[in-house]
């Protein structure tokens, strides 16, 4: 069966990730920050999710949300991808850039225990990757102030209103580096040209307590977990460079990254469909997940011998249509 398989339920908490194949073309430069903001904004007005968490590196994004609806969620993170895409483009001036690693992958994830932990794991990513000592320092865009403004419950809701930079709007950088007075006003130009449009990017930091039948009463011991978490790793980071006498590279030196700026990704590991640290629960999770994809092998199977009758399992994004040929009699 043609493309990777994923499976998407309304109401489950899932993490989209998706990766450059070499470079960084998401420097966190005030001009690069701006798009990333107005990108995702716009799309999620456009295919309405629950997100959550959220942080960009320089080659990856790890976006934590809720899908509403199976097709609107895949049709966000393809879009926040061609959007990114498009606008680097812009930036560089290049007229083809074959960017992203595949295509995203979409994770279950499963438990709170799961949540605290990917959490603890992808705000502390800046400490781990020796670029800031701590999440509050790295210039990048993410979700963690957010997270801590907001209140801890189930309704919670931040809210950032963010101009509207379309296309027309982004130039060509006068070069892939620029000073911190370049990029501020680069910055302010796209930011000043979008100010008759915006819209607002919505943050729910704790609505997958729902997901998890999690009561408001029990969120602020779990937001406490999460920092700890995220401080254990900042902390651990820190020893390790330490006893390597290394240094982080700096909010400063960061914000003057180039795009596409030379960059060799490290070794991936597999492509993984839930994260659970419960063995029972992430076998019980795996079977399922096994069966899903047998339906779906059934079903496009069907779709080969001309069934277009045929009913997908809930959660299965379609594959193009399989081509048919009429036979006719010599």
């Amino acid at each position: 069966m043609p493309r990777q398989r994923k499976r998407v339920i309304s109401g489950k908490l899932y993490q989209i990730l998706f990766r450059a194949r070499k470079d960084l073309p998401l420097p966190p430069t005030h001009s690069m920050n701006s798009i990333l903001e107005s990108i995702v904004a716009r799309v999620q007005q456009v295919y309405p999710v629950i997100l959550s968490h959220f942080i960009f590196m320089g080659n990856h994004p790890h976006i934590l949300a809720i899908p509403l609806d199976a097709d609107d969620f895949k049709s966000f993170y393809d879009l926040v991808e061609k959007e990114l895409t498009e606008a680097i483009k812009k930036l560089t001036g290049l007229e083809y850039a074959n960017i992203w690693e595949g295509s995203p992958k979409v994770t279950l994830i499963a438990s709170v225990d799961d949540l605290v932990t990917e959490l603890g794991y992808i705000y502390a990513n800046p400490a781990t990757a020796d670029l800031e000592d701590t999440i509050e320092r790295y210039p990048g865009v993410s979700t963690w102030q957010q997270f801590l403004k907001a209140r801890p419950e189930r309704k919670a809701t931040v809210k950032k209103l963010c101009p509207w930079i379309r296309r027309p709007m982004i130039e060509k950088l006068p070069g892939r580096a620029l000073t911190f007075a370049q990029d501020n006003f680069y910055a302010k130009g796209m930011l000043k040209k979008a100010k008759k449009s915006s819209h607002p990017l919505t943050i729910s930091p704790y609505a997958w307590a729902k997901t998890f039948h999690i009561e408001d009463s029990e969120l602020p011991a779990i937001r406490e977990k999460i920092i700890k978490e995220v401080r254990a790793n900042e902390a651990a980071a820190r020893e390790l460079r330490r006893e390597k006498g290394k240094r982080v590279i700096g909010r400063n030196k960061l914000r003057k990254t180039p795009v596409l700026a030379p960059h060799k990704p490290k070794k991936k590991g597999p492509a993984l469909c839930v994260i659970a640290q419960d063995k029972d629960l992430r076998l019980m999770l795996l079977e399922e997940f096994k069966h899903f994809c047998n339906l779906c092998c059934e079903a496009y199977e069907a779709w080969r011998r001309g069934d277009m009758t045929v009913e997908w399992p809930p959660g299965a994004y379609k594959p193009p249509p399989p081509r048919t040929v009429n036979h006719f009699a010599a």
